[in-house]
């Protein structure tokens, strides 16, 4: 076997997956200019996946995407060797729930909940910085597959 020779995850692994890695990069497109953005994601399996967007300053590249993509992917990767690795690409559409400091969404959403349990912040530390603004969007899921390299 070889790191060319991947398998498909089914929907097991794919829950795992998800639940086990809570950052990746969220693809957005404006017509013919397209925009990644690395973020964190709170996900289970029966409630549905959820981004907590960080606004830091008034003009955001991101949030200007969200408002003219009409549909997103997010890729979730994780890497061990050429041959042990795994990725989950969901597509689907974005709905924002509302603007709230970090201490709101957690005590306000099931969404805040997931967020808790698998999202992951990369070099910094929202959680107690109310002076930033975050957003809640519900990304509903139209299709999720995955692939793994069996490490052999």
């Amino acid at each position: 076997m070889t790191a060319l020779e991947p398998h498909r995850m089914d929907e097991t692994e794919i829950h795992e997956f998800m639940k086990d890695h809570g950052y990746g990069v969220l693809s957005l497109a404006d017509e013919s200019v397209a925009h990644g953005v690395p973020v964190s994601f709170g996900y289970h399996e029966d409630e549905g996946l959820f981004l907590c967007l960080h606004r830091f300053d008034e003009e955001s590249t991101k949030h200007e995407f969200i408002e003219r993509t009409s549909k997103a992917s997010l890729t979730v990767i994780d890497t061990e060797s050429r041959e042990s690795w795994g990725s989950v690409v969901v597509t689907g559409t974005l709905s924002e729930f509302e603007t709230l400091t970090p201490s709101e969404l957690t005590e306000k959403y099931v969404a805040g909940k997931r967020m808790q349990d698998n999202a992951w912040f990369p070099s910094f530390d929202v959680s107690e910085d109310d002076d930033v603004d975050s957003t809640m969007f519900a990304f509903s899921i139209d299709d999720i597959t995955g692939l793994k390299g069996t490490g052999g």
